[in-house]
């Protein structure tokens, strides 16, 4: 189990999830310190530090760590494969997209992040951790899961989305530039 933002509503099960299933959990070193700090005894168990530029293989699925700091100290995202009728697409799930800092150095940390992964060539799918993390105008969760619902052969998958993607990071950035300028 990933723990990619250390919010409460992250992490906050994932002791009582460690005694009903055989399963390692993994978070950044910085964002661990953190849950152990708000939780003391009661933190689960560290098995795992996800470190920036890492890899874990599941199965025929490989799934690479980035350190993207700015919503907590270790937030993680992480971008994988996923496949619809065949057709490999990759996947980007950021860890915690939304700024919850005034700290200029790190407010351009996070534009910076977000400037590299608008780089990564083929990202066509945005896995999220919230229901309406998307671009404006695009689908949320709910709409997307029911036009997934009732799609029809060959038609295009909901999440198979790289222009709404590239729009979204636009539009984050545009957002953190407009924060760097009120924090300076």
């Amino acid at each position: 189990m990933f723990i990619l933002q250390a919010h409460r509503d992250h992490y906050g099960g994932a002791r009582e999830l460690q005694t009903h299933i055989d399963a390692l959990f993994g978070a950044a070193a910085e964002d661990w310190e953190v849950i152990t700090s708000n939780l003391g005894d009661q933190a689960p168990r560290r098995d795992l530090i996800l470190e920036d530029g890492a890899e874990i293989s599941l199965g025929d699925t490989t799934i690479h760590f980035e350190h993207t700091p700015g919503h907590t100290p270790g937030t993680t995202s992480i971008r994988f494969s996923v496949f619809d009728e065949g057709r490999e697409h990759l996947a980007y799930f950021h860890g915690g997209s939304a700024l919850r800092t005034d700290d200029p150095q790190a407010i351009q940390i996070f534009i910076d992040d977000l400037e590299r992964i608008r780089q990564i060539p083929g990202i066509e799918v945005q896995i999220i951790n919230h229901h309406d993390i998307h671009a404006s105008g695009a689908d949320d969760l709910f709409t997307r899961a029911e036009r997934l619902k009732n799609r029809q052969q060959g038609a295009p998958h909901p999440w198979v989305a790289p222009t709404e993607f590239q729009r979204w990071l636009d539009e984050l950035i545009a957002d953190s530039f407009e924060r760097l300028r009120r924090a300076q």
